[in-house]
């Protein structure tokens, strides 16, 4: 390319350097990935190499990325192994979780903002941003004194958790191990 910006088809080039920050969370995106990179001067992955690649990067599930990583690895077994030395349980579609333990706070917050911008979405652009930001404060206010107003030190949604919790371990039978005196 003569303007020296990258394209989406040199993310696999990028991702087989060693200057990529060894903690990447889970919402990182290639595009994210290759705005920490500085622009080296590397040879390009050519024709077929690509494209096993991108079919690892892209891959569903574990069964898939295997399947792509071994036609990977005959092709080109360099490539197989930076692959895997990126630590693809980062940023690969396969290895990816999105359960609770992803990033819940700024999904939360993310949801809000979108439901506000649904209800405001008719005003103008100042009126909208203003409404938008008193919603959000309100909001957010209102979800920081709920725990601050309980009685309880912890916070009302963990203290039902840990009842429940409670309530279900009346359920189980203690017995002694077979290391015990």
């Amino acid at each position: 390319m003569e303007t020296g910006e990258e394209t989406d088809d040199d993310v696999p080039r990028l991702l087989k350097r060693k200057d990529i920050p060894s903690k990447v969370d889970g919402n990182t995106n290639f595009k994210n990935i290759k705005a920490h990179l500085s622009k080296l001067e590397e040879e390009p992955l050519r024709g077929g190499v690509k494209a096993l690649v991108w079919n690892a990067t892209k891959a569903y599930n574990e069964t898939s990325f295997k399947d792509a990583l071994k036609a990977l690895k005959l092709e080109s077994a360099k490539a197989a192994e930076d692959i895997v030395l990126q630590n693809p349980r980062l940023f690969y579609r396969t290895i990816i979780r999105m359960n609770s333990r992803s990033d819940v706070i700024v999904n939360n917050i993310a949801g809000t903002f979108n439901a506000c911008i649904i209800h405001v979405r008719c005003k103008h652009l100042i009126d909208m941003l203003k409404d938008i930001r008193m919603t959000l404060k309100e909001i957010l206010m209102l979800k920081k004194a709920i725990p601050h107003n309980s009685e309880s030190d912890m916070c009302p949604r963990i203290r039902t958790i840990l009842e429940k919790k409670k309530e279900e371990a009346k359920n189980c039978f203690p017995f002694v191990s077979k290391g015990a005196p």
